[in-house]
Parts: C-alpha cells; structure tokens; sequence
C-alpha cells in the first residue's frame, strides 16, 4: 500500500558533478504497518517515486499510533544545470532546479 508522505525535499551534495537525493518523511498509519520499499522511474525532466509500506494479511488488531520514518533516495548526478525538474512522491510533488 503506499505510504502517506509527510515532507520531502531534494538536497544537493558537495560533490562534482553535483548528486541529487530526494529525502522522504513517510507514514506508518498504525502500529501494524512496516516500511516496505520503494521504486524510482525517470521520465525526461520527471520523476516518479513510489514509497510502499506493508500490512499483515487478514484483518489483525493494530493500534492506532501514527508513527514515521525517514528515506533518503539516491537520484544521481544526470541532471542538466538551470534545468527545473519534477519529482513525483506517492501523492505529493517537489521541483528543483539543478545547478
């Protein structure tokens, strides 16, 4: 199931050619729910990133506690300076412009 995403932002890292990681705060709607995994596609100047938790089968009790967790994702370094670029989080959206 996807995870309800928080925050996110793209930071850039002090390197040559500069590297780009998207940092994710995702949700975890109950105390059942686990990080799962996540999957990056790249389309032109979009992104697309999909952030999956997991839930037991069946219909188990699980609290309500709403926690979180953090997910720092690793979009490299092809990316054309002064270009502005999309990136699509589960249901959010953040752009950058690349240096």
């Amino acid at each position: 199931m996807s995870a309800p995403i928080d925050a996110l932002d793209v930071r850039v890292l002090e390197s040559a050619p500069p590297q780009y990681v998207l940092h994710v705060q995702a949700g975890l709607p109950s105390g059942c729910a686990q990080k799962y995994l996540h999957t990056v596609a790249r389309n032109g100047n979009v992104i697309s990133v999909t952030v999956l938790n997991s839930m037991p089968k069946g219909n188990p009790i699980c609290t309500l506690i709403y926690g979180m967790y953090e997910l720092n994702v690793n979009l490299g370094s092809d990316f054309a300076s002064g270009t502005t670029y999309t990136v699509n989080v589960n249901d959010k959206t953040v752009s950058f412009t690349a240096q």
